[in-house]
């Protein structure tokens, strides 16, 4: 269903939403659905994904590299 750049791109979206500040980033994943057309359940993964690996400290590269792929093949 998705691969690492597919992740890199949601999870880049995600931190610049975060930037921001337009809205409180537990309910952001309606922007992902919004803006890539993904389905409610894959976007609210890749939000839980985002938030478990978010650190301002580490690279984009460096949390996509964390995500469990084997759930989005």
């Amino acid at each position: 269903m998705l691969n690492k750049d597919e992740i890199k791109k949601h999870f880049n979206f995600l931190d610049g939403l975060r930037e921001s500040g337009v809205t409180n980033m537990l309910g952001s994943s309606t922007y992902l659905v919004d803006t890539f057309g993904l389905n409610k359940n894959l976007a609210n993964h890749i939000l839980a994904e985002w938030i478990k690996t978010f650190n301002p400290g580490t690279s984009l590269e460096a949390r996509v590299s964390q995500v469990d792929m084997s759930k989005y093949t």
